[in-house]
């Protein structure tokens, strides 16, 4: 019985080694499938920016007004900061599908662990803590979005916006001051008598206004045409900047996965403390013995 206690103590068996393997394949196949995950978040990414350019022309608003040019210069960091929460939360619900993934491998792997070990050990190693690995993964959340949104910025799609809606601002004050120009000197001139040279005025106004309309939809079309132009190549720069936060999380999972069989080791260890004493008390009556029989015979 000291014999098998001492093989089982000191791991000849392998049993605890071979969880150690079994957790390296689980890492290896996350690795593996490491590639399709991360073109999956450059995807999405490439997805939204098509959908900034529309909500970009849809806040630029369809006609020329006062009101239009005083609020265009604050559109810009509007429409960033609703794209960034749009690719956060997007991303932040990708990574929590993969996190539960990962706790199922786990949990399945716990679960088919939990009776080996009490078969070899005549233990309980309890329950599997979903809860604990769960919060350790959610901290990788803020991470992977502000991760995933740098590259927006270092394509230039910010600058590009404030650029263009700054242009048209001064475009459109232009046009509006002449408008109101063109309309007061119709005015004055009705006043004075000159009815056909103020409905000129009027028409003027009215051509001016209509001119500035179609180049407002052609800039809400250079806009989205310009987005998607400086983002054409983002997915290598997202699929490049997340790949180090998302191994991360994944070897930080996996290193508290395999802390959980910690206490199995503690015990083996302890097992070895506690036998020793007795083998060498063994070994000493072993040899004891063996002397005496030789003693006996001689």
């Amino acid at each position: 019985m000291l014999d098998e206690l001492s093989r089982l103590s000191k791991m000849d068996s392998g049993f605890l080694t071979s969880i150690d393997r079994e957790i390296d394949r689980i890492q290896l196949q996350m690795e593996d499938e490491m590639p399709a995950r991360l073109k999956a978040y450059a995807q999405y990414v490439q997805d939204c920016v098509p959908r900034l350019g529309k909500k970009s022309a849809r806040q630029m608003g369809r006609f020329l007004s006062i009101r239009r040019t005083m609020i265009l210069h604050k559109l810009p960091p509007v429409i960033d900061e609703w794209f960034y929460e749009l690719v956060k939360s997007g991303i932040e619900e990708r990574h929590a599908y993969y996190n539960k993934e990962f706790l199922n491998i786990c949990q399945t792997h716990w679960n088919h662990v939990r009776p080996r070990v009490k078969e070899q050990w005549d233990c309980d190693i309890g329950d599997f803590p979903a809860a604990k690995l769960q919060t350790d993964l959610e901290v990788y959340k803020e991470r992977l979005g502000r991760s995933i949104y740098m590259p927006l910025k270092d394509f230039g799609i910010k600058p590009c916006l404030s650029k263009l809606f700054l242009d048209q601002e001064d475009v459109m004050r232009t046009e509006i001051k002449l408008m109101l120009l063109l309309v007061i000197l119709g005015a004055l001139l009705g006043c004075f008598g000159e009815h056909a040279a103020g409905f000129a005025c009027v028409g003027a106004a009215l051509a001016v206004w209509v001119g500035g309309n179609l180049g407002l939809a052609w800039m809400q079309f250079r806009l989205s045409r310009q987005i998607v132009a400086a983002a054409a190549e983002m997915h290598i720069a997202v699929e490049c900047g997340l790949r180090t936060p998302l191994y991360e999380a994944m070897i930080s999972g996996l290193s508290d996965y395999r802390k959980l069989y910690a206490d199995i080791r503690g015990q083996v260890a302890g097992g070895v403390e506690y036998l020793q004493p007795l083998l060498n008390a063994r070994y000493d009556l072993f040899y004891k013995l063996t002397v005496q029989k030789h003693r006996f015979r001689i």
